[in-house]
């Protein structure tokens, strides 16, 4: 996971390569599932996520949604700080 916090988006990379094009998958703030006020990812955080197609200007995207802790756990960054 790479994500710019104060941008409010990052990118995850699938453990396994070669699973989608690219290899890396955008990720926007309001799709990780948290109860955070500021949501947003650690460096290589694991994470599971579903991934959707997003049309934005007439290019199509896959894009990450759903994002959470591996086995659906809401993401709680805040809380280890």
């Amino acid at each position: 996971v790479t994500f710019y916090k104060f941008q409010g988006y990052g990118f995850i990379t699938p453990d396994e390569a070669g699973a989608i094009p690219g290899d890396k998958v955008f990720v926007f703030w309001k799709n990780i599932q948290t109860q955070d006020r500021y949501p947003f990812l650690n460096k290589d955080q694991k994470v599971q996520f579903t991934l959707t197609l997003a049309e934005k200007q007439g290019v199509k995207t896959l894009q990450a949604e759903n994002v959470c802790q591996p086995g659906g756990a809401p993401i709680a960054v805040q809380d280890e700080a």
